[in-house]
């Protein structure tokens, strides 16, 4: 009797937790998806950015990573408080800034 408890007790475990993994995988919303899809697509190009994060957004900075992009339209500078999926656009570079100042992400959103 207590094998046959094991056995479905190891079951229900992995049961809860495959019935938890989808409750959480349904909670993103459309644009949280397309983000993510954006990300693992790199659809903005901002791989090679990403060499700016941990700098402080000044102007050399600046027209540094502006010369790295081939449309300058395609980027967007974001301070915080800035909001970030009013304008959802997976194919243009979003360098978020911290409160000093520095780039701490740049993303496909």
């Amino acid at each position: 009797m207590m094998q046959w408890f094991a056995i479905h007790r190891s079951n229900f475990r992995s049961a809860t937790i495959l019935l938890v993994a989808a409750l959480v995988a349904g909670c993103q919303s459309a644009g949280e998806r397309l983000i993510a899809q954006a990300a693992r697509s790199d659809t903005c190009a901002a791989k090679p950015l990403r060499s700016f994060v941990g700098r402080k957004a000044d102007y050399p900075t600046r027209e540094a990573l502006e010369q790295r992009v081939a449309n300058k339209s395609r980027l967007r500078w974001l301070a915080p408080g800035d909001e970030i999926l009013a304008d959802l656009n997976t194919d243009r570079a979003n360098v978020v800034l911290d409160e000093n100042g520095t780039i701490k992400n740049i993303g496909c959103f």
